[in-house]
C-alpha cells in the first residue's frame, strides 16, 4: 500500500502526515509513500497564478522541502517515490497517450474527469486560493487528473494496487 501524500503551497500538518504514513506501515507489509511532486507544478499556478523559474516557494523546491521533512520525522521509506520520477518512466508517456485519447473519445470517461476536476476547483474558489480564470484552472485541473491517473496506472505495473490518501478533504 502507497501512502500518498501531496504538496501543497501553505505548510501542511507534518504531524497527519506522519500518522498517515505510520497506519499504513503498521497494516501493510508491503508499504510506502508516494510524492505528488511534479503534479504540485498544476495545482502551484492554479493557487498562485504563476511558474516562477527561480524561487524558494517553486513546486519543484516546495515538493523537496516536504520530502525532506517528511524523511527527516520518520526515516527513509523503504518505498519512496516520487510522482516526477514515475512520469519521466517510458511507459509513462504510452500510458498518458492511451489516458488521453480516452478523454478524447469516451464520453462517461470525460464527463468523470471534468466532474473530478470541477470539484477541484469549486474547493479552490470557496477557499478563495483560484489565481487564474476558472476555465484557465478546469483546462489545468483536467490534465492533472490525467496525469494522475497514468501515474497510478504506470505503478500498477509495479504491483502498487493499493493507495492510501487522506486528504482534508475527507471528512
Amino acid at each position: 500500500c502507497l501512502y500518498c501524500v501531496s504538496v501543497s503551497a501553505e505548510d501542511a500538518d507534518l504531524s497527519k502526515r506522519i500518522m498517515g504514513y505510520k497506519w499504513v506501515k503498521e497494516r501493510f507489509a508491503r508499504h510506502g509513500v508516494m510524492f505528488g511532486d511534479s503534479l504540485f507544478r498544476l495545482t502551484y499556478e492554479i493557487q498562485t497564478g504563476s511558474l516562477p523559474d527561480n524561487d524558494e516557494n517553486h513546486p519543484r523546491t516546495r515538493a523537496e522541502a516536504v520530502i525532506d521533512q517528511f524523511v527527516e520525522a520518520v526515516g527513509l521509506p523503504e518505498n519512496l517515490i516520487r510522482a516526477s520520477e514515475v512520469q519521466s518512466r517510458p511507459d509513462y508517456s504510452n500510458i498518458l497517450d492511451s489516458i488521453e485519447k480516452s478523454f478524447a473519445n469516451n464520453a462517461d470517461f470525460r464527463e468523470s474527469v471534468i466532474h473530478c476536476a470541477d470539484t477541484f476547483v469549486a474547493r479552490q474558489c470557496k477557499r478563495g486560493t483560484l489565481r487564474i480564470p476558472k476555465s484557465a484552472a478546469m483546462d489545468l485541473s483536467i490534465q492533472y487528473v490525467l496525469e494522475e491517473i497514468a501515474i497510478y496506472d504506470t505503478i500498477a505495473s509495479d504491483g502498487w494496487l493499493t493507495d492510501a490518501y487522506l486528504g482534508r478533504e475527507l471528512p
